[in-house]
């Protein structure tokens, strides 16, 4: 009984931990806690936002040298964190509304960067 709570104690605690550690998830269950779920399928994406990020994948499937390769990072990087940055004003000036179509944005740049 004993070792079965302190497994089920041990998976609460990583698993918190990871929520904590990784931006998206931080900010997914911020705004879960505002009643912002991700999955609901009436989110709207700017055009021209998907096309940003049809040119990012398009530079990557492009890349020839690692320089490339680096700068392309450090720029998709900026974008990222610049995202992260409005989802932190938009949650701390409770505009969770705006907060949750910043966070559908940084799950795109978030698969960006995975390809990198």
């Amino acid at each position: 009984m004993e070792k079965q709570l302190s497994e089920e104690s041990s998976s609460i605690v990583n698993e918190a931990y990871k929520t904590l550690k990784y931006p998206v998830l931080r900010a997914i269950y911020a705004l879960k806690l505002k009643g912002f779920n991700l999955d609901e399928k009436n989110i709207s994406v700017d055009s021209s936002f998907l096309m940003e990020v049809m040119e990012y994948n398009e530079r990557i499937a492009e890349i020839q040298s690692s320089k490339d390769k680096e700068n392309l990072s450090e720029e998709i990087d900026k974008k990222y964190f610049d995202i992260l940055k409005l989802i932190s004003k938009y949650i701390s000036s409770s505009n969770y509304k705006e907060a949750f179509v910043q966070l559908n944005n940084l799950t795109y740049f978030d698969n960006i960067r995975n390809k990198l």
